[in-house]
């Protein structure tokens, strides 16, 4: 309403500037000043609010000047146009930045920053395709917090996530540029991996920074995402098994 308001405000202001602008360049000053609330109630109402900035020119048109020839109708309809072009264009690129960012946000664990299970089941598609097509190995590995419970129980939850936040950051460090880390859920991490060459060099790094630490690995180059993913998480829980029967 404010903008819109500034129309009838700039025809005032150009019928009475009877020094500075002749009466006959009158209707194209006040077309002119008209441009920025015209594109400002396009760009922040859309078509309504371009279809009633159009109507309120108009009006004002009518009340302060007189009726343009067809020459300059056919110049003002041709500036609408181009400043109603931009505006969708700029509304486009407003709703690409926010889809953008929506889908961004809707593949990222919250908590840790790193790729959820969404993220990683496109990723896997993505490198599997790569892997395949360049004769390479893609490795999938999966990680578990030891005890998360125990120290939910023995400390709180805050403790707990921060395990969590340190695990994660332990495997972004740890890991090389190029390679998926993400949460997959609760207290279990993953990683997608080109040429991983020694999965067992991967995990003395990671426990180097965060020893508490499980991990099972699995050549996933062939075959479906499900299908890597159990087979890796059943090498993990073997893996667990042998640490917590492990002596000491």
């Amino acid at each position: 309403v404010h903008t819109l308001g500034l129309l009838p405000l700039f025809a005032y202001y150009v019928a009475q500037s009877h020094n500075l602008i002749p009466p006959s360049y009158r209707s194209e000053a006040f077309a002119v000043l008209a441009i920025f609330p015209i594109n400002v109630a396009s760009l922040t109402l859309g078509l309504p609010g371009a279809l009633a900035a159009l109507a309120v020119s108009a009006g004002t048109i009518l009340y302060f000047f007189r009726w343009p020839d067809p020459a300059e109708l056919f110049a003002m309809a041709w500036l609408l146009s181009a400043l109603l072009g931009v505006s969708y264009h700029e509304l486009l690129r407003r709703l690409e930045v926010y889809h953008e960012r929506l889908h961004h946000q809707a593949l990222r664990d919250a908590l840790t920053g790193l790729g959820n299970r969404r993220a990683m089941e496109e990723d896997f598609a993505r490198m599997q395709g790569l892997a395949q097509r360049t004769g390479r190995r893609l490795v999938l590995t999966l990680w578990d917090l030891d005890d998360l419970k125990g120290i939910n129980d023995r400390h709180g939850h805050q403790a707990g996530d921060q395990a969590l936040r340190d695990l994660a950051d332990a495997l972004r460090h740890s890991t090389r540029r190029g390679d998926g880390v993400y949460r997959t859920g609760g207290d279990e991490f993953a990683g997608l991996h080109l040429d991983l060459r020694d999965p067992e060099a991967l995990k003395e790094r990671v426990r180097e920074r965060f020893a508490d630490v499980s991990v099972g690995w699995i050549d996933a180059t062939a075959g479906d995402f499900e299908a890597a993913f159990r087979a890796a998480d059943e090498r993990l829980y073997r893996e667990k098994a042998r640490r917590n029967h492990a002596p000491g």
